[in-house]
């Protein structure tokens, strides 16, 4: 090869090289043409978009929560459960009686025991052991009433029994068989036993104190009482001197009407569940006989709660 040419060899080398070098251009070669660069290829480059992406926003969604309302209980109404009426034989000095059949424990028990005699008002009838008087009236010289109560415990008919005694006084020779103050008398009883009545406190106080009234005439008057509460068990207790066949007071439920033997004094026992209101009067008319002396009372009790 002619060495005036020793650039065109090393130019025909490059014309002949690998593909891989083009690109590079050849301006190193003496009398070759200088070639322009390859341009590079702009790569697209792939940005992120940011996107908006909603975030859910909890709401609090009211609850409604069920009120429980209490639904009152009914207050029990009082009435009668049972009873029982009894006389002397003649004259006596006591007067016993079992209790009415079918007592029960927490039954209110209401006894009256009514005595008539000469001189009768001025003596005293003994309650027994186990029962509370209410009161002890005397009416006139002839007539007598003890009222009084006992809440049922124990008692079963008919092997439960309880003794009044008539005496001339309270004292400590009051006493069976054959104390001296011991005295014969016409006397009549009763027990009424009435349910629903509180154990506690059956008998109200103040403005429901029992109410005790002597009359003479042809009707027994009890001058009339305030319940403290409503719903109150009100009891009418009427008595007179001889067999007068005493009428139940109106407004009032009848438990009996009672006469005692031959002579012997006149027991009217009545009832009504009232509302803490005055009674006014409550008067027990004569269904036969004349003007006597008589006592009318009335005794408000609390009902159970």
């Amino acid at each position: 090869m002619n060495s005036r040419w020793p650039g065109l060899a090393v130019c025909l080398l490059l014309v002949v090289a690998p593909l891989s070098l083009l690109g590079t251009g050849c301006q190193s070669c003496p009398g070759c043409a200088a070639k322009p660069a390859r341009k590079p290829t702009a790569t697209a480059t792939a940005t992120a978009t940011a996107t908006a992406t909603a975030t859910a926003t909890a709401t609090a969604t009211a609850t409604a929560t069920a009120t429980t309302t209490a639904t009152p209980t009914a207050t029990p109404t009082p009435g009668v459960s049972g009873s029982i009426t009894v006389d002397t034989t003649g004259q006596q000095s006591a007067l016993g009686t079992t209790v009415p059949f079918g007592t029960s424990d927490g039954q209110f028990m209401f006894a009256t025991v009514i005595i008539q005699s000469t001189g009768a008002a001025s003596d005293f009838i003994q309650v027994p052991t186990g029962w509370t008087e209410l009161k002890q009236t005397g009416c006139g010289t002839d007539f007598r009433q003890s009222i009084s109560y006992r809440v049922a415990s124990g008692d079963v008919w008919p092997t439960s029994a309880y003794t009044w005694l008539f005496c001339t006084a309270d004292d400590a020779n009051c006493v069976l068989p054959s104390g001296s103050s011991l005295v014969k008398v016409y006397g009549t009883g009763s027990i009424v036993n009435f349910a629903d009545v509180s154990t506690t406190t059956p008998v109200q106080t103040g403005t429901g104190a029992p109410e005790c009234n002597c009359n003479f005439g042809t009707t027994a008057t009890a001058n009339g009482l305030t319940p403290t509460v409503a719903n109150s068990l009100v009891i009418a207790q009427h008595g007179a001197v001889n067999n007068d066949q005493l009428i139940a007071p109106a407004s009032f439920n009848g438990v009996f009407e009672h006469a005692g033997e031959g002579p012997g004094p006149d027991n009217r026992n009545s009832w009504a569940v009232l509302s803490a209101s005055p009674t006014g009067a409550v008067s027990s008319t004569y269904g036969t006989g004349s003007a006597s002396d008589n006592i009318g009372c009335l005794v408000s009790t609390n009902p159970a709660p």
